[in-house]
């Protein structure tokens, strides 16, 4: 069984990954947590703008159409960089 990634899976996994170290780096982890509202509608505009949320969506209702590997990815990157934002 194959476990590597396909390169549309790396693409998405690279896009992600440099969209949030660009975006929201330590400071502006801390300052959006430190906010009233404990989110930044930016950076969620941002993740739309890149197809983020639309990932499980089938490509036919205007979405990504990839499923749970493609996911896992994506939330792999999610995870490592709200992680060693906290630290």
């Amino acid at each position: 069984m194959n476990f590597e990634f396909s390169d549309e899976q790396r693409q998405l996994h690279d896009v992600v990954e440099r969209y949030l170290g660009e975006q929201y780096g330590f400071d502006r982890y801390r300052s959006i947590k430190d906010s009233a509202s404990g989110w930044d509608p930016a950076v969620w505009r941002g993740l739309a703008e890149l197809g983020v949320p639309a990932i499980t969506v089938p490509a036919a209702q205007g979405g990504l159409g990839f499923g749970p590997l493609e996911t896992l990815a994506m939330m792999g990157d999610c995870g490592a960089i709200c992680c060693s934002n906290r630290f």
